[in-house]
Formats: C-alpha cells, structure tokens, sequence
C-alpha cells in the first residue's frame, strides 16, 4: 500500500491537513489505511510513505458534542482527494468536512448538516508511532486568547524528540470546555460552539520555533475565511510544479506519471516560517538515489535551499544528518547521503551555496567519527560510521562492529567517491587521493568463492554459516547473520553505484558479469530471516523493487552487449508494480524515491550513480516527454512505442547516435532532443553502440 495519504499537501510544505484512521503500527505510518471506516480525525503534518511513523500533530475532530469515543465511521463514497484538497462525509453523525492547504497552514470546512449540535474536539496528546499516547507527550502547554486565537507548544518523543508549536482560530466563537484527563500530560478539548452553526472554517498553523511563529504563518497565509480562494491557490501551485514535465499516452499512464510525480513533490518539507526556507524530512537512504536527481532537473530553484538546509543542520550537530525529520537527525539506515546530494549538486554547477563550507561538512562527515551525547538512547546500533575501524581493517569487521557490516561498506563507499569527487574539483589533491582509494573498500569484503559481497571477521575470516537468501536489519543484531540492511547477499552484492565497471572484473569478466545479472532475476522469489521480510517485496527472482537497494540492478545491463534484458524488466516493472489503486506499489514510497524511480523509467534513462552528472538509458514508457527547462525544453520521443514494442533499436540526441546509451545532465539542462526508435525485437550493443564506446564513456565517468 506504500504508506501513503490522501492528506491534502502544498508542494513541500510544512503543513499536511491529514486524515487519521490508526496510529500505533507501521502499516499506519501515513496515519491512513483505504480499507477503514473509522476515523479519528485530521492531524496538521504527516509522514508520506515512510516505514517509520512519526509527527501526526494537533489532531482536530468535527463532532456533535459529548462522545464516550472519538472517532466517527464515515462514508467512504464520499471522499474524495486532490492535490491540495480532501473531503470527507460522516453521514452517521451528519457532518462533512473539506481541508485545504497554503505552505504553513491548513483551513477546514465543516458543514454539521445533520448534526445536534456543533462542537470540535483537540487532542494534542495524539501522535503517529508505536507506544502509548499517554507517555508520547513530555510537555504541553494551551492559550486561549481573547482574540479568539488558540496557541500552545508540545514537546513530544517519538523518532525523534522535538518542539511542535501550533495556532489556531474558529469562525465562530466557542464556549469551552476541558475533558478530563488525569495522570497524563497532553490536553483535550471539546470545544462547543455557541448556538449550533451550521457551518464553521477552522484554520490551523504550525511552527518549529515558536507560538508568535505559527501564529504568524496563519494570518499571513490564510488571513481570512475564503476557503476557496486557498483551495485554488494550491490547485495553481500544484499544477504550475507538475506541468514541469509533460507527457502523452493513456489516460491510465498519465495517471501513474503524475501521481508519481506529485509523490515525489510532497517532501522534503520546509519548516522554516514565512520569510524563511529551512527543509527537512529527508529520508536520505532513499532519496539520493532517485527523488533528488530528479529534483535538479525538475526543480533547480530549490536544491540551494535543499544544500543550505544540510549545512545549517551539520552547524547544529556537527555532521550531515543521515534522515533529517523535524530539523532533528532521526540517526536511521545507514550510509550519510547528504553527501551524495551535495555533491551532485556541486557537481552539476548549482550555485546559491558555498562550496568550501560544503566541502569542508562533507570532509568531516566521513572523517570523523561522530559520538552521540551521554544518554541519547541508541534507536539503531551502528548511528555514526566508525572510520577509524575502516581505515584500519579496510571494511567493517562483523565481530567488531555492532550490524551491518556488509551494507556499510557498499554505501560508505559510494559516499567516499562523492568525495573524492568534490575534493578532486575543489583542487583538494590530497583528499581526492584519500577517499578514491577508500571507495573501493567494497573489493575487501567480495568472496570469490562465492561471488558476492560477504560479511568477514577481524582476523578475516569469512561468515559462517552463509545463506544468501537471509536478510538482515540493524534493529537485529542478536538474530543470526546481520551483515546486511534489509536485503540479503544477493541484493547487496551488485550495489557498487559508483563503478560496476569494476564490480565487472570483480566477478570476472563481462560474460560473467552478464551470466550473474540474468541469474539474479531468474532465481527464486525467496527470503529468509527472523526480520525485515516484510521490507524485501516487489520480487523478480531476487531482485526486490519494493526495497531502495535494487533499484539500479535493471540498468546494469547497460554494461552487457544484451541491454534489452533491462528494457524488458523496465517494461514488466513498470506496468506491473505500479498501478492507480490503493495498493499500486510494490513497497513503502520512502517520501518520493519509489515515485521518482517510475518518473525517470517512463520517461526513459535513470541516474545509477547520482553524483555523476549521468543517466543510463533503458527504455520508455511514453511516447512523448518533455522536460520544462529554464531556457529550452527538452523532448523525449519514443518513436513506434507499444506493448509489443518495448525494446530500444537505436537512440540519438539531437540527431546523433548517443554513445555509450550515457546521457548526461548537460545535454537535459540544454534543451533538445532525444529520440528513441523502438521496436519489437531484442537488439544488442552490435546493431546499436558498440561495448567499446560504452567502456570508454564509463571511464571517463570514473
């Protein structure tokens, strides 16, 4: 079901008016599951898509009066969800409420058509998450001002700890009254409005920093009761951001191109006040790999703010965060994956950031080996990367370190080449020398008795027993074999983003190499292990499209004289894992990265090593794209595209043969043309571009 929520959302806001049908488990991290009935009703912000819940602040409930239970069965044919707006009937109580959003804030319609009496009941106890709401809140304040204006702070604990300030004000006056709530922190109300209104407007705000903050985003934003005045504001803003990329075909593939697309625009999420940009929910371990590639394509005017955001969070900490919620570090998956986004975005020209302090947070982010403050509970086991033991061992020893160890490699290494590739344009010879020989860290952990990526122990030793088909989790270091993150040995293995090329030699040569990709997705659809099963989904043999680490596999290829094997796996993910229903994705959308992978399929190349200023070809799904540049479009054709005709015959831009089948950021950036000529048969690199010119541009990549 992905996570996902219906939650009526301004691109990248702050503010989601989200509706709530459950909390305390991962299948409601979004709040919100389509098979249920009931109700709690709205909160204020909402994870998209994660497979951890968090946030779910200032839940707000439109009732009749006194309940013994807050939560109202509603009409399910009546709801209905649009980019910045939901609406939702509970004809049992008989009221119907609309929500719609500005960046900060949120503005509701109530209409009590058939309700005794018209009331609103707050619970600012509620809250996204395992565990008891009664111990969720550590301190909670409320202000009723004589204005009208409701205002308080909390500070919660959940993923992360955190102060959540809000602001909120009623159409029509209310008289109101405390529910009881004894031996826990965290108020609620019922709130009575005077004399039974058939309809009241409540407009809500929130703020990280403070009550005078929230109060301000919501005169500023939402100063007046026009309803439909903010709801077209959003519909405008959302369709001028989605009208970035324009496509043909069906009705049905638009549909999945533009939900995908709106997914991907949802988060990260500005928490700044107005007048400020300040972004976080960045669920990194996800999003460097597709959702911020396509950013600095789709929207270039906000990667600055995305870097700068990064760099006032490492100020605060004193290292890049490594999932970024709330303006806090959430301290989860592994691998530091700012880096990768600020490095591609250096690397790819952008500007509006200063490059020597970005340098300088990236340097010792993987230098330096972050210790948490006394106290601070350790939610997973590996937190900061211990670089002293991998410069000592040259990878991670399962017997020394705690989890993990395989995985940390993998990503550790693709992150040391995003350094040593801003080192090496920053004129730091020394450090570009430094972490392009420590990239390569994977080659120390690769059996070749085996061919894969294996956990070792100090003395070098292999693990034993090995079952390559047993996934592992930092959450589980006491379960068995735990040298992998979510995946197991055969996912793991072929993660080297930032040269296959060399994983190629590793397994000896291009017809092996070929020989184990054609394996991976023919071998049987099976996991094992005491944890994490549920997160490996979306199987092709092993290749998992449901989990992150798989998601370049399919255009390695590239690498092959037989790349028509990704673009038939291209064409079966794409029409079969993706689909325009409530359960139409093969995992968690993870804030956008399962979206963004669809948006660059269909439209025809994928970045596998984001911070190379290059995309891979594989094969499109729509006859016509055309990406919205500042300057030229760019137009990506798909000349005889059908079912039947799902594999590349040749591939030119701007009427000239596209060697190697690399695109590079430079050519979408400059506008033009990109054209491909399918056909219905299989065609290798022999009719197409030779396997030379491939290596070559591969090189010089590297």
């Amino acid at each position: 079901m992905g996570h996902t929520t219906p939650a009526a959302a301004w691109p990248f806001g702050m503010v989601q008016a989200a509706p709530v049908t459950g909390r305390d488990s991962g299948r409601y991290s979004a709040q919100y599951n389509h098979e249920d009935e009931y109700f709690f009703g709205f909160t204020q912000n909402v994870l998209a898509g994660t497979g951890v819940p968090d946030l779910g602040d200032v839940l707000i409930l439109p009732v009749s009066g006194e309940k013994e239970s807050y939560r109202l069965k509603a009409d399910k044919t009546s709801e209905r969800a649009e980019p910045g707006y939901y609406a939702i009937s509970f004809a049992e109580e008989g009221i119907a409420v609309e929500a719609a959003v500005s960046k900060r804030s949120a503005i509701y319609s109530v209409d009590y058509f058939g309700a005794t009496g018209a009331a609103l009941y707050l619970d600012l106890r509620w809250g996204c998450g395992g565990g008891a709401l009664e111990s969720r809140v550590e301190e909670c304040e409320i202000r009723f001002s004589d204005d009208g204006l409701v205002s308080g702070k909390m500070k919660v604990h959940g993923w992360v700890g955190r102060e959540v300030f809000f602001a909120m004000r009623t159409s029509c006056p209310f008289s109101r009254r405390r529910i009881a709530d004894a031996g826990c922190k965290g108020e609620r109300w019922l709130l009575t409005f005077d004399g039974s209104p058939r309809n009241v407007f409540v407009k809500t705000s929130l703020s990280a920093t403070s009550e005078t903050g929230a109060r301000h985003n919501l005169d500023t934003e939402i100063p007046d009761w026009d309803f439909a005045r903010v709801r077209q504001a959003g519909r405008m803003e959302w369709n001028s951001l989605l009208s970035r990329i324009t496509v043909e075909g069906s009705d049905e593939d638009k549909i999945k191109f533009y939900t995908a697309l709106y997914r991907a625009f949802v988060q990260p999420n500005n928490l700044g006040d107005v007048g400020r940009n300040f972004y976080s929910t960045f669920s990194l371990w996800d999003t460097y790999r597709a959702a911020h590639p396509l950013y600095t394509i789709a929207i270039p005017e906000k990667v600055p703010d995305f870097v700068n955001s990064m760099l006032d969070q490492y100020d605060s900490l004193g290292h890049l965060p490594m999932w970024g919620l709330w303006g806090k570090d959430a301290e989860c998956m592994l691998g530091i994956h700012s880096v990768s986004v600020i490095a591609d975005a250096l690397l790819k020209g952008f500007r509006g950031f200063d490059a020597e302090r970005a340098y300088e947070a990236v340097r010792t982010t993987q230098r330096i080996t972050h210790i948490l403050p006394k106290g601070k509970r350790r939610r997973f086991f590996h937190l900061r990367d211990e670089w002293e033991v991998l410069d000592r061992y040259g990878y991670y020893p399962f017997d020394v370190i705690q989890g993990e160890s395989v995985s940390r490699v993998m990503e550790n290494s693709y992150d040391d080449w995003c350094a040593a590739q801003m080192a090496k344009a920053l004129g730091r010879s020394e450090d570009a020398a430094f972490f392009a020989n420590r990239c390569r860290a994977y080659r120390n952990i690769f059996d070749k008795s085996t061919g894969m990526m294996r956990g070792r122990n100090a003395a070098g030793d292999w693990r034993n027993p090995f079952d390559p088909y047993e996934v592992g989790h930092s959450s589980e270091p006491s379960t068995g074999m735990n040298d992998y993150t979510e995946g197991n040995a055969y996912q793991w293995t072929w993660h080297v983003l930032h040269d296959p090329a060399d994983l190629m030699v590793l397994m000896g040569g291009a017809e092996k190499f070929k020989a184990r990709l054609i394996e991976f997705f023919d071998l049987p659809e099976v996991v094992r292990g005491p944890c994490c099963t549920q997160d490996v989904t979306g199987l092709i043999g092993q290749y998992a499209h449901g989990n992150e680490p798989s998601h370049h596999v399919i255009y390695l290829f590239d690498l092959t004289d037989e790349p028509w094997r990704g673009q038939e796996l291209v064409r079966r993910v794409c029409s079969t894992m993706y689909a325009n229903t409530p359960d139409g994705l093969p995992g968690n959308e993870d804030c956008g990265q399962m979206s963004a992978w669809y948006v660059f399929s269909a439209i025809g190349f994928y970045p596998v090593s984001p911070a190379s200023g290059e995309y891979w070809i594989g094969a499109p799904q729509v006859p016509k794209a055309v990406l919205k540049m500042e300057g030229r479009d760019f137009v990506v054709l798909a000349v005889n595209l059908s079912a039947e005709n799902k594999y590349v015959k040749s591939v030119t831009l701007n009427g000239k043969p596209l060697a190697g089948y690399i695109l590079r950021h430079a050519d979408i950036v400059s506008g033009g043309e990109l054209v491909f000529d399918m056909t219905s048969n299989p065609v290798d690199f022999k009719s197409s571009c030779s396997r030379d010119s491939l290596r070559m541009c591969r090189q010089m990549c590297r």
